[in-house]
């Protein structure tokens, strides 16, 4: 069967089930307004784009009428009167208006072929859940009253259902229809008997039928469906004891043991973007199935028909007129309005930072899709934010200039230490296609608005802050780029800005509270844990020496607390001698104040870039050496490695986590207070080693025994590795 496709907004959602249903259905082309968008859309699903009924080819089996069709068609109606009178079958989503109902059933009639009203929504997973809990509910207890709080796209699918499961239920009896403010009506009245109270926003409209609330209140308590995609939940009702003074000894005491809210159905696939691009083709395809039974018969189900007029004359009566001066008169598209609802959660504890199987379970629920979206979008605003930063400075202003390298150093004002940072810039922009280079010289590919650069950041902030980093976290870097000019000068020391006035809340944001650090200080825990739980059950290894562990450049201390939380919960933890090091006396100070005395801690200045041997490390000392996010700023990475590898014993392990990603963010604030490679990463102008080349020292200077996260995990998207690494004798882990 060939069908054409009518629609103005996500006309995706069709293409998509009809995709799955290849073995019956052809999709012939989409009929929708001639715009840059559609076009792009047509040409993506490789079908072609008519913008007129009469371009239409012939032979066409169905057409399908999105809710959503542009008034330069004609609107749902005329559409679908034109394509029964050129001989197809017609799918039009609900809603219809009573009387165009009827007229178009009649057409359809004469002319043999079928007219189905379609409702999707009542086939999604949740609603069919909350079906079947309904009907229970109906069959056990005495409902007293229904309410409703529904967009106004998906009121004829709820009323369809009402009627369905609602004993007695036909007509509405007893409305009052009131509007309380612009745009959102309530409606009080009784089907089947029951009372109801049916509220819309006329204005909110949704091409997706997401916002909507139903509750059945009983005698016993309420049951309630919080959107298209569930929960469930029975709330019970607190009765207070009448018959007696003592609650002990009433009736309601035998269930006072009954949560009061339990969770009755619960949708695996709870994310916006797998109802869009899963769950809601999946009710279309089974709604298809059935138009497809239905133009077979050649003819209308009298039965269905006469439920269907029903319906829509319900629908009519109480949100006709709503319906038809705030969406039919109107295609004002709805403004998205980025808040994240994770800081409610923050609200209450203070707290975005994880601990063990809580942290675990987050990262695996956490989607490819989803990072490889943050990754994207945070890479692509603050590529635009130091496009827009050059711009500011005079250059790439027009398409018609180009530069030196030398020429936007100096234009730039930079300082001699930061060329290297600049000039990574230039580099990276090159790369992405912000800036061409032709013979020497750079010029623009396209102009950056500040209003472009404020949406990024807002974008940014709603993908990442409290799923996977801190809002400190996004704050630190605005702060660092309304620095910029002094940064490059070195006016501005970068240290400040990570430790303004001494304070370690940012620092603690970036170390402690993103996820990928989280993850890999976990890891990190768990290794170093359960190394020196196996070193203690060895007895031939001899119980009676102190296991030594070193954290080379340890910090602000957010891996030595995983550590230390991790050896504090073991029997073991008088067994370890814990040395916390750092180039910085800052962070040992800190360290001293915040560990506690019975610690097994001892503190050191350690300079990764200098001799270890004349800093008192002795070869084959260590069981255990910790460096996180501290090679990256060695000036030879290979040397740093085997300085290190030399310090530990036989049978130990070296953990190394380190950035692996050329991270966009880095190179607007910390790159500003890095040492200068002299390695492989001089010679590439990369800030970072990829873990290829990581993997190819480590093994030359020892052996690499495990990493993470593992190949295929979506956290590689995020740019982190933890090397496990050994001498190249046997390992004992």
């Amino acid at each position: 069967m060939r069908v054409i496709v009518c629609a103005d907004a996500y006309a995706e959602a069709y293409f998509s089930a009809l995709k799955g249903l290849n073995h019956t259905f052809e999709i012939a082309g989409l009929m929708a307004e001639n715009t840059d968008a559609n076009r792009k859309f047509a040409e993506r699903c490789q079908t072609q784009l008519y913008t007129d009924i009469d371009a239409l080819p012939d032979k066409i089996d169905l057409g399908i009428i999105a809710r959503a069709v542009p008034f330069s068609l004609g609107g749902c109606s005329t559409v679908a009167e034109q394509f029964i009178e050129r001989g197809i079958h017609v799918y039009q989503e609900e809603p219809v208006q009573k009387d165009i109902l009827i007229h178009l059933m009649k057409k359809a009639k004469k002319n043999s072929l079928c007219y189905r009203v379609g409702k999707p929504y009542l086939r999604l997973p949740a609603m069919q859940a909350f079906c079947s809990c309904m009907k229970k509910v109906l069959e056990d207890r005495a409902v007293y009253e229904i309410g409703i709080d529904a967009d106004l796209g998906i009121c004829y699918s709820i009323i369809y259902l009402l009627m369905n499961i609602l004993p007695k239920a036909r007509s509405l009896t007893s409305l009052n229809f009131k509007e309380v403010s612009s745009g959102r009506y309530v409606v009080f009245g009784e089907m089947g008997d029951i009372p109801f109270q049916f509220q819309t926003n006329a204005l909110r409209h949704s091409p997706f039928p997401v916002l909507h609330r139903i509750i059945v209140n009983t005698d016993r308590g309420s049951l309630s469906l919080n959107g298209s995609q569930g929960p469930i939940f029975w709330e019970e009702a607190v009765k207070v004891p009448l018959e007696n003074l003592s609650f002990r000894e009433s009736r309601q005491y035998i269930s006072s043991f009954v949560p009061s809210c339990q969770l009755i159905w619960q949708n695996q696939a709870h994310s916006i973007g797998k109802f869009v691009l899963q769950e809601w083709p999946s009710a279309i395809r089974e709604e298809l199935l059935q138009m497809e039974l239905a133009m077979q018969m050649k003819r209308q189900d009298a039965v269905l028909a006469q439920k269907e007029i029903l319906c829509a004359g319900n629908w009519e009566a109480i949100l006709g007129n709503t319906y038809s001066e705030h969406f039919e008169g109107r295609r004002e598209a709805v403004k998205h309005d980025l808040w994240n609802p994770a800081v409610l959660k923050y609200s209450i504890n203070k707290k975005t930072d994880l601990t063990g199987e809580e942290l675990i379970s987050y990262c695996e629920s956490l989607e490819f899709d989803f990072l490889s979206l943050c990754v994207e979008q945070r890479a692509q605003t603050l590529l635009v934010t130091m496009l827009h930063f050059l711009q500011e400075k005079g250059l790439f202003l027009s398409a018609d200039t180009s530069y030196r390298a030398e020429e936007i150093i100096q234009k730039v004002g930079v300082a001699s230490e930061h060329e290297h940072v600049l000039l990574r810039w230039i580099d990276v922009l090159s790369q992405k296609g912000f800036l061409t280079f032709i013979n020497g010289k750079y010029s623009y590919t396209a102009k950056v608005t500040e209003e472009q650069v404020k949406r990024g950041w807002k974008e940014m902030a709603y993908l990442w802050d409290y799923r996977l980093s801190s809002p400190k976290s996004t704050e630190y870097l605005q702060n660092n780029v309304r620095s910029l000019s002094s940064l490059m000068d070195g006016s501005q020391k970068a240290t400040l800005l990570l430790f303004p006035e001494g304070r370690l809340d940012f620092a603690d944001s970036l170390y402690k509270e993103t996820v990928i650090l989280q993850y890999c200080n976990h890891m990190i825990a768990r290794t170093v844990t359960d190394y020196i739980k196996k070193k203690e059950e060895d007895k031939r290894e001899g119980k009676h020496n102190r296991l030594k562990v070193l954290e080379i450049g340890a910090g602000t201390g957010a891996t030595t607390d995983t550590i230390l939380s991790h050896l504090s919960q073991t029997p073991y933890i008088d067994r370890v001698e814990y040395l916390f090091s750092d180039v910085s006396s800052f962070f040992l100070q800190a360290a001293q104040k915040r560990y506690e005395v019975n610690l097994p801690v001892t503190y050191q200045i350690i300079d990764i870039n200098s001799d270890l041997d004349g800093q008192g490390l002795e070869k084959d000392s260590m069981e255990v050496i910790v460096a996180v996010g501290v090679l990256n700023n060695a000036r030879e990475t290979n040397h740093a490695v085997a300085a290190l590898l030399k310090i530990l014993r036989k049978g130990g392990i070296l953990l190394i986590a380190e950035t692996v990603a050329e991270v966009l963010d880095i190179l607007v604030s910390q790159a500003f207070m890095m040492e200068k490679p002299e390695d492989v990463r001089k010679g590439e102008n990369k800030t970072f080693l990829s873990a290829e080349v990581w993997r190819k020292i480590l093994n030359e200077q020892g052996k690499l025994i495990g990493e993470y996260p593992k190949d295929g995990h979506p956290l590689n998207l995020l740019g982190q590795k933890l090397f496990v690494v050994g001498k190249k004798e046997k390992i004992c882990i």
